[in-house]
Formats: structure tokens, C-alpha cells, sequence
């Protein structure tokens, strides 16, 4: 009888974590630092456990990777290239079930 309890009660569980999760949006806009000279396509993967939420570092081929999972299909980069600071629209590539699995842009 408790086994057949638990089965009903772990899929409610499961559902209630799964919209709280849902129902968190990420920002409309992202800190990011690229290399002083560095222009071209922008590629960061986004919902990366234990990487930097706040500040994303570029290498110089202009991959990052942040934990934030946007949930927006568009979202805003603040871009700081050594004293020069660029905001640039970024497209969020997501599943069919909206899961955010990159962020793309241009930096020119």
C-alpha cells in the first residue's frame, strides 16, 4: 500500500519542480567580455552548471559558456571589449521545448 502511495505522490512531486523551474526566466540581458580586438560571431552555451551567471569571458574564438538558461527566444549582450562597450541582440537557439541550447550574435 505505501509503495502504490509513493507512486502517486512522485509524479505530483516531479510536476511541481519541473514548473517551478519553467517559471524562472533568465535575463533580458547578459554581461559579457571579449578580447580587445576580437570581432565576429559570438557562441555561448548557455545552462552550464558551475559557470559564471553574471560575468561571461569570451576566448578568442568568442565561445563562453553561462549557467543561465534564457527562456526568451532574443536577449540583449552587454559587450566590453577593452574601454569599448557594445550592447548587441543575440538570437537563443531552444529545442522544440524551449530548452536554451546556445546563444548566437555578431560583434563587429
Amino acid at each position: 500500500m505505501e509503495a502504490r502511495r509513493l507512486g502517486l505522490v512522485l509524479p505530483i512531486l516531479f510536476e511541481f519542480a519541473m514548473m517551478s523551474c519553467g517559471a524562472k526566466s533568465g535575463p533580458d540581458q547578459l554581461k559579457v567580455t571579449a578580447p580587445a580586438s576580437y570581432s565576429g560571431p559570438i557562441s555561448i552555451r548557455p545552462c552550464v552548471t558551475g559557470a559564471p551567471a553574471d560575468s561571461i569571458s569570451l576566448d578568442q574564438s568568442g565561445s563562453g559558456q553561462t549557467s543561465v538558461c534564457p527562456v526568451s527566444q532574443g536577449v540583449q549582450l552587454i559587450v566590453t571589449r577593452g574601454s569599448q562597450t557594445d550592447h548587441v541582440s543575440a538570437r537563443v537557439v531552444q529545442t522544440g521545448d524551449g530548452i536554451a541550447t546556445a546563444i548566437n550574435a555578431e560583434l563587429r
